[in-house]
């Protein structure tokens, strides 16, 4: 794509279906799908969870390694009472 000068989803979003199938075959339907927030798949709201996050904003950069392991402890106390309650 960064040889076409595709580098943001603005950037694939400006293309048209065409060309993008021109490039990337059947891929290039989906990207221009996705590019324009289009997906068709039916929603799955009782599958199995493959992963889990969390994620905290601080007010303050963390330089303290033992400051960023106590706050990445309540981080994954709190991942897992997300994994328990489910």
């Amino acid at each position: 794509m960064h040889s076409l000068g595709i580098h943001t989803g603005a950037d694939l979003k400006g293309r048209s279906l065409l060309e993008l199938t021109h490039h990337f075959g059947k891929a290039g339907h989906y990207y221009y799908k996705i590019a324009r927030a289009e997906d068709d798949r039916p929603v799955e709201a009782n599958r199995v969870r493959k992963s889990i996050g969390a994620e905290t904003s601080f007010s303050q950069d963390l330089n303290d390694i033992s400051q960023m392991l106590q706050e990445l402890e309540q981080i994954a106390l709190s991942c897992r009472a997300t994994v328990g309650a489910a």
